[in-house]
């Protein structure tokens, strides 16, 4: 089958809340699901021959009533960070993608063989351009920089505390900018800008190991600095990533004094940066390799 015909026969599915609240889209419209329409409209969606259905929280009976009309049902499952959501309808699924790694989740043998890990995605706005790519290292301005939400409680083993400590003994290597609340305190342009001035940038856990801050970080050309998680390890997520691994939050001063003592020769800065950037676009071309297998 042409692949043209293939991507004419397939329509995303959503509702107006998820357009209105999903800090991904640009992510997930231009580097996943490249070319397939979308409707808010299940009776309009179900005359295509395969469903993307994308949420937060699956409604079970939406899922029933797609494959009962004998549609592929692809479900593009975004935002369960703490594994809490009601995942009955991947029971129904043909293929499951899912944001956020969870072993037991990605090991369930009723979808095991049917589930693929996608990349959390950057923050709408951060969208490299395609003929420029990111900033190389020896034209940023900033060493390392945090900028968000450093007082979140509720942040995977109290992760954000321990970071803004360990923070207060790095001195001028590393610029912190706290921010209120989750997403606030600067417009995406303005984050942008200062992403891509930035060299390395610490990634501390939010509601779950797997930040957003990391996909962010990639997206801007910044090498992330995370602590060691176990989907940086495994072969269905980020296996062993080029960029930056603690085991804890205290070894950051150390660490960012040793890279600072190369910045006299950047060619391994750079080349660290370089390998960055590879591993990243090849993560998202396995991702939309995995959509288009799961189309056919």
């Amino acid at each position: 089958m042409n692949p043209n015909e293939v991507i004419n026969d397939v329509v995303i599915f959503t509702t107006p809340k998820v357009l209105q609240n999903c800090l991904e889209l640009e992510f997930l419209f231009n580097d996943l699901f490249i070319g397939i329409r979308m409707s808010c409209d299940l009776t309009e969606a179900i005359s295509a021959r395969t469903i993307i259905y994308l949420e937060y929280d699956f409604d079970n009976s939406i899922a029933q009533t797609i494959k009962s009309s004998g549609i592929r049902l692809i479900l593009m499952h975004l935002g369960d960070e703490t594994a809490i959501k009601d995942l009955n309808a991947y029971l129904s699924a043909d293929t499951i993608l899912r944001n956020y790694y969870h072993q037991a989740i990605f090991e369930d043998s009723r979808w095991s063989e049917k589930i693929h890990w996608m990349p959390n995605g950057y923050r709408n706005g951060l969208r490299q351009s395609r003929s420029s790519g990111p900033k190389p290292v020896a034209a940023r301005k900033q060493f390392a920089r945090f900028i968000g939400w450093l007082s979140n409680a509720n942040s995977l083993n109290n992760e954000r505390a321990h970071f803004e400590w360990a923070a207060k003994s790095c001195e001028n290597l590393l610029q912190c900018i706290p921010t209120q609340g989750f997403a606030g305190g600067f417009s995406p342009d303005l984050y942008k800008h200062l992403m891509e001035d930035t060299i390395f940038a610490p990634c501390p856990a939010g509601n779950a190991a797997e930040t957003i801050r990391i996909f962010d970080a990639l997206e801007c050309g910044c090498i992330p600095i995370s602590l060691q998680q176990s989907f940086l390890q495994k072969q269905k997520a980020l296996i062993n990533p080029p960029f930056l691994v603690l085991t804890e939050w205290n070894q950051l001063s150390q660490k960012l004094q040793e890279l600072a003592d190369l910045k006299s020769n950047l060619e391994e800065l750079a080349d660290l940066q370089t390998r960055t950037i590879y591993y990243w676009r090849s993560t998202k071309t396995l991702a939309q390799s995995i959509v288009k297998r799961s189309l056919v």
